[in-house]
């Protein structure tokens, strides 16, 4: 109860929620339908196959997202508030802020330095990178996963691995990315023995065990039953990205100085950024380069760490930064290049290099110089927060965001989709079939396009291009059950329930 009532806690806290307060007003996007509100295992607590099956089983989508808990997270909302946006946001937030308080705890445990720590915890509150999870509600899984895991890295410091254990069964069932903490709480063991040889690692085996027995199980559980799709056959099949890791390896490597441009420019933010990656050619060149890169500059933190002392913390950061990455390096295959909430946990300990790094050039200037430079970091804050509160208002409109991701990703079908959706729910039927007439000329084979039109003109009242439109989408995909159903009750309501398709 102490650490509530810290001063930088209540900060924290009060940022949080000051911050965040527009995404408060914001509503259901991209995969919140499958994930949420058109979720019927969401709206039944089918606690059941919350355990057994993928979240998005329950909208009769096939995936291999494993989110137990994230699902019992969105029942329990639905349970007292229904599905009513303003109380998903608003629990969104309430779980960044926690995850927030665990890196700041977790840190302070760590390192004792509260003023650097709580440096790195406004860094990862306040970063406009983090609306992708906080202001868009299916991305509250990064939040609870981190969450959980700074909590088993926090309970191993203190020391208390049977509590440190079940966070880490909590973590695994937030999201399958939760894996990570793994080495990160071998890490974190040897961090605390301050060094690393052949007695150390045998007397640290007994603590790590129960932990890898239980990520052992859990893998055996998810690739067995859990992942029915076939993400090569997703990815087309004969796709050089899906068939080669190395392949994969470089084109991560090639997007690492996106990656840094937004951890520390994050001006152009968006959806869908897949679109606008080019796939590596070569995996020699790209990985050869990162390589001498990484040696680089461990010689350079080497010279710091001779400088100004112990500073075996910094390579705990710098380890796991990288170890943070593997989910998304492309070593396995995925359904994303590339997404701004890869960084969710990432920012954490990029942050913490640069702070603690930073605070230990800041002991060793001069006082004008450490001036000037607390004096460009409230300016950075600022600047900070005032584009996380203008991409928050991205977000908490449906058809900005679908507008706003199309002038990056034109070549989405998803987001048009997405768009034309939007705004025929908005009773914008002119502008939505525009959106599908144009989209429907650019790819002419997308079944759900013609689906969606079709469901358009039915709302207008013009059935017969409605039964052409559904038609159309059977013709394409005769497995297209959508469609199917839908035009048995179109000839219901024309009076033609005998007709057969043509």
């Amino acid at each position: 109860m102490s650490f509530l009532k810290d001063k930088l806690v209540i900060i924290l806290c009060l940022v949080g929620f000051l911050l965040y307060f527009p995404s408060l007003f914001g509503t259901f996007v991209w995969d919140d339908e499958d994930f949420v509100y058109a979720n019927r295992n969401i709206a039944n607590f089918e606690i059941g196959k919350f355990f057994t099956q993928s979240i998005t089983s329950g909208r009769g989508k096939v995936s291999n997202y494993y989110r137990p808990i994230q699902s019992i997270y969105y029942s329990s909302i639905y349970s007292i508030f229904g599905f009513n946006p303003f109380w998903y946001h608003f629990f969104s937030i309430i779980v960044h802020i926690a995850a927030t308080g665990a890196i700041f705890y977790f840190l302070t445990l760590l390192t004792r330095a509260r003023g650097p720590s709580f440096l790195v915890a406004l860094f990862f509150l306040i970063h406009p990178l983090q609306t992708e999870t906080v202001s868009y509600i299916s991305g509250v899984s990064d939040s609870l996963y981190v969450l959980f895991g700074l909590l088993s890295l926090v309970f191993s410091l203190k020391k208390k691995r049977i509590v440190s254990l079940i966070f880490f069964i909590l973590t695994l069932f937030s999201k399958e990315t939760g894996i990570v903490f793994l080495p990160l709480i071998a890490l974190t063991e040897a961090l605390k023995e301050s060094s690393m040889n052949y007695a150390i690692a045998k007397k640290m085996l007994p603590k790590i065990l129960p932990f890898v027995l239980i990520a052992l199980i859990y893998l055996y559980f998810h690739f067995t039953y859990i992942n029915q799709m076939d993400m090569r056959v997703a990815w087309g099949g004969d796709s050089v990205y899906a068939n080669s890791v190395l392949i994969r390896l470089a084109t991560f490597i090639q997007n690492l100085p996106t990656y840094f441009g937004l951890l520390l420019f994050p001006k152009d933010l968006f959806m869908e950024r897949d679109f606008g990656i080019t796939i590596a050619k070569s995996a020699i060149f790209p990985i050869v380069i990162f390589l001498l890169a990484n040696a680089i500059f461990l010689v350079i933190l080497r010279k710091l760490v001779k400088k100004t002392g112990d500073l075996f913390g910094l390579l705990f950061f710098y380890t796991a930064f990288w170890l943070s990455f593997i989910p998304y390096s492309g070593l396995v295959l995925i359904n994303g290049i590339f997404y701004e909430h890869f960084l969710y946990l990432p920012l954490i300990w990029f942050f913490s290099l640069v702070v603690f790094s930073g605070a230990l050039f800041l002991s060793n200037t001069k006082p004008m110089v450490s001036r000037l430079i607390k004096i460009a970091f409230i300016i950075i804050v600022i600047l900070l927060m005032g584009r996380n509160i203008v991409r928050q208002f991205d977000w908490s409109d449906d058809v900005r965001f679908y507008q706003q991701t199309l002038a990056h990703a034109s070549g989405s079908v998803r987001i048009r989709n997405g768009l034309a959706m939007a705004l025929s729910q908005r009773g914008r039927d002119d502008e939505a079939i525009a959106v599908y007439v144009d989209s429907i000329a650019a790819f002419s084979n997308v079944p759900n396009l013609y689906h969606n039109l079709a469901n358009v003109y039915a709302s207008q009242g013009k059935l017969n291009l409605a039964e052409k439109n559904y038609l159309k989408a059977l013709e394409i995909d005769p497995k297209f059950y959508y469609s199917a159903r839908a035009l048995q009750n179109l000839y219901e309501v024309m009076g033609q329930k005998g007709k057969k398709k043509k």
